[in-house]
């Protein structure tokens, strides 16, 4: 996750998308891809953790509110 934040050589973790520059509407978007993984009940837990864990993280970047979950 972190890697694609600052490195963006790499596709994003939820929406495969590649950006060579990232803007918060890019790293908006991941976030709410992430959100929508976390509560997808057909995912596995840990997919599921994983995806709570980089919406936090995008969240925290973008400086959104924490959500409870």
């Amino acid at each position: 996750m972190y890697e694609w934040v600052l490195a963006g050589d790499s596709p994003a973790p939820f929406t495969g998308a590649l950006h060579e520059e990232l803007h918060d509407l890019e790293l908006a978007v991941e976030e709410r891809t992430a959100l929508r993984a976390a509560h997808e009940p057909g995912r596995a837990a840990d997919e599921r953790d994983f995806a709570r864990g980089a919406a936090g993280a995008l969240a925290w970047l973008l400086g959104f509110t924490p959500l409870s979950s």
